[in-house]
């Protein structure tokens, strides 16, 4: 009985202290990587990196089209919403 029982607790002791140490070693790697996260999402956002070595114009939409777009997204703001005041009353239904 006694070395079933010491054979169980071996069983689940083992696997219990390697998780914990797992749990640490996490940190310890987490803490290493500080910040690399936002340097990561700063880096992939900029488009030009470089922008002195390519002198070359602008390509992308003319002059009218980019001011009419620019007007109508201006106008999207101008709106006034409307708002609906909508007043909910459970009174013990379903």
């Amino acid at each position: 009985m006694k070395k079933k029982l010491m054979l169980w607790t071996i069983i689940f002791i083992i696997p219990v202290i390697s998780g914990c140490t797992a749990i640490y070693d996490r940190h310890a790697k987490l803490e290493l990587n500080k910040g690399r996260s936002f340097e990561t999402a700063r880096f992939n956002q900029t488009l030009n990196a470089d922008p002195e070595i390519n002198v070359d114009p602008i390509q992308g939409l003319d002059g009218n089209v980019a001011n009419y777009t620019i007007d109508n997204y201006h106008k999207n703001f101008q709106k006034a919403q409307s708002t609906t005041n909508v007043i909910n009353i459970n009174a013990g239904g379903k």
